[in-house]
């Protein structure tokens, strides 16, 4: 080949290199910025700048002050979309570590412009890069921006139809603008993850949506709010007609990146308030770029090298959750400690679809799962009770460090009152049935009922056994199972029992065989101090009496065990008692009314058949709309586990 044309081809290869980098991406907008820049320097021709000086040193000390304070409390604002961007992207920052981060990058990049790239070469050298990578701070970078440049979208339209006269193109963007976050909140709670072309994309959470809004109202209110107090007293103009202008001619100058957005910013508010004198308002917010950007600017940098000259890096926050389905077994001491759980649902632990919260001296557990905009602490915690309190402290911590809400599901009374003490809503979704093996009888006239289904399984013939894992005739049950769920639609999952490879090594299993055919089975979880009913399924053809045989045997087998507690499982939003508040009002009408989606009264009526005692289970979270948001994502999770009869493989 030429020699010419080879490096006409290299030459080639490198230009494409170079556009590809970032940094040539900002060339179209600084070009953009900068002609602003001079369109901004054309019209400072016209006007008499020794007016502008004038107005300029009539500014007093007190409005230096006040503008000064009320730029501090932006900050804070500003330093605070870091805390929740390092959530959203998984970078265990410290609390301290980031609102310092965030202040000193967002500080310099205003100041220095190129917020992209100045952003994150400043956060990866605060950060130390003995932890975080380049790249983690860039996308650190792009979120902080992203989700600003969104909260101020929506901060811009609220305060525009408010307060700004719009034309009718413009109030329609403004609505539309405000439909679009709202099918966003809408999107998050009812359904978080999409999928894109084959990938899962997990829409931002709650927490993250609103905390970013409420740091912008805070980070531009207080930045309008410096501008105003610095306003000439003659201007006379009220702080709701600047909102909206500052607001929009901030969003000029972030997006044309020119340092301190100068230029798009002037020409903004220039051609929005063009009957309130010119040199006056140039005055203005040269007063304001000393406030908002000139000295935060010279605190950050001053921050920035004693960082460099320090060389302190930033010690990420280990997390307490530990996956379980990444371990091949569980430690040996959690391991015993499930074994030996108050609760038999602990090991659910072995299902696949939890881990496990731990205190600071991994003595006690939580089983926890992420759902949606929750993390879901799972029934009563594996520890001893004197350190229920710190675990349920710490499930707050650790759904702060995720963007989530803390939520306790299906928990005891005691554990609900302790949550309680420590700031959650309590509601009641449900009763536990729940009796002693040791004085379970068949006698008495209650059990009337109970006994002639007992017959009636005896009559055809049922034989009921308990049998080993290793020995499981595991064909035949899939066969049972894929009839059951066929007749029900489907098989959840999450805390319900299900019929899979990860559970059926962890259930105690009871068959039930009419001849040499298997017509029920049940799985039930087993710890030193309960064993409960999971698992329960009969095929099409079952006699009647079957599941009352099952559930008869493991009640006996328990009762030969020495083990004082038998469940039969929780009933959801079963009563049997007073409603005192509004949520618990609401599961009575769910009870009553939707029966057919819960299927819980068909539940109630065959474990009322054993006679047994009822307890109630609470759900604890942060606030009434918080429990509406996690009863979404509990019944999005059981439900994800719904596997249809024609997806289940023949065994």
């Amino acid at each position: 080949m030429d020699n010419a044309v080879i490096s006409t081809r290299r030459k080639a290869g490198n230009m494409l290199v170079w556009v590809g980098h970032p940094a040539a991406r900002n060339i179209p907008i600084l070009a953009i910025g900068f002609w602003f820049v001079w369109l901004l320097a054309g019209r400072l021709q016209s006007y008499d700048l020794a007016l502008l000086v004038q107005y300029f040193s009539e500014i007093s000390p007190q409005q230096w002050a006040l503008a000064l304070a009320v730029t501090s409390i932006s900050f804070l604002a500003v330093a605070g979309y870091d805390v929740l961007a390092t959530r959203a992207v998984g970078m265990p920052v410290p609390l301290g570590d980031a609102l310092k981060i965030g202040f000193v990058a967002t500080a310099l990049a205003q100041l220095i412009g190129l917020g992209l790239a100045t952003g994150a070469l400043v956060r990866w050298r605060m950060l130390g890069g003995a932890h975080f990578s380049l790249w983690q701070a860039s996308v650190l970078t792009i979120s902080v921006t992203t989700g600003f440049l969104l909260a101020s979208m929506f901060f811009a339209a609220v305060t525009s139809l408010l307060w700004l006269g719009l034309g009718p193109l413009a109030t329609m963007a403004g609505l539309a603008t405000l439909l679009g976050f709202g099918g966003l909140v809408l999107a998050s709670i009812t359904r978080p993850e999409i999928s894109i072309a084959g990938r899962r994309l997990q829409l931002p959470k709650l927490r993250l949506v609103f905390g970013f809004i409420a740091l912008a109202i805070v980070d531009l209110g207080g930045a309008a709010l410096a501008f105003w107090l610095i306003l000439p007293a003659e201007m006379a103009v009220g702080f709701t007609v600047i909102l909206p202008i500052f607001v929009l001619a901030t969003g000029a100058g972030i997006l044309s990146g020119v340092p301190g957005g100068v230029g798009p910013f002037e020409l903004t508010c220039l051609a929005l308030m063009p009957m309130h004198g010119q040199e006056p308002l140039l005055a203005a917010i040269l007063g304001f770029r000393v406030v908002y950007y000139l000295v935060p600017g010279i605190a950050a940098f001053a921050m920035f090298l004693w960082a460099e000259w320090s060389r302190s890096g930033v010690l990420p926050v280990p997390t307490q959750i530990k996956d379980a389905t990444r371990q091949r077994q569980l430690p040996f001491a959690i391991a015993e400690r499930v074994a030996k759980a108050q609760r038999a649902e602990a090991r659910l632990i072995h299902s696949g679809d939890f881990g496990y919260l731990s205190n600071e001296q991994n003595s006690g557990h939580f089983l926890v799962a992420e759902a949606g905009n929750s993390l879901i602490a799972l029934s009563d915690p594996v520890a001893e009770r004197r350190d229920w309190p710190a675990l349920i402290a710490r499930l707050k911590i650790e759904a702060q460090m995720r963007n989530t809400q803390p939520v306790i599901y299906k928990c005891s009374g005691e554990v609900a009152e302790l949550a309680r003490k420590a700031g959650y809503r309590v509601c009641r979704i449900g009763q536990e049935a729940v009796l002693d093996p040791q004085e379970f009888t068949l006698n008495g006239a209650a059990m009337r009922s109970m006994r002639r289904k007992l017959r009636q399984a005896e009559a055809a013939n049922i034989r009921v056994e308990c049998v080993e894992n290793e020995v499981l005739p595991l064909a035949q049950m899939q066969i049972v199972s894929r009839q059951w769920v066929a007749r029900r639609g489907g098989e959840r999952g999450f805390s319900m029992g299900r019929f899979s490879p990860a559970t059926t090594q962890q259930h105690r299993h009871f068959l039930a065989w009419q001849g040499g055919r298997l017509v029920g089975f049940i799985g039930l979880w087993q710890t030193e101090g309960e064993t409960a009913l999971d698992l329960m399924r009969t095929s099409d053809d079952a006699p009647t009496g079957v599941m009352q045989a099952l559930v008869c045997a493991a009640i006996q087998d328990a009762a030969s065990a020495g083990i004082a507690r038998f469940s039969l499982a929780s009933v959801p939003f079963l009563p049997l008692a007073a409603t005192p508040n509004l949520s618990e009002r609401l599961c009575d009408w769910l009870w009553r009314k939707r029966a057919g989606w819960h299927g819980g009264q068909g539940l109630y009526q065959f474990k009322q058949g054993f006679r047994p005692n009822w307890e109630p289970r609470y759900l604890a979270t942060s606030g009434l709309i918080p429990a509406a948001i996690a009863g979404v994502d509990i019944a999005r999770s059981v439900a994800a586990g719904k596997v249809s009869p024609r997806r289940q493989k023949p065994g």
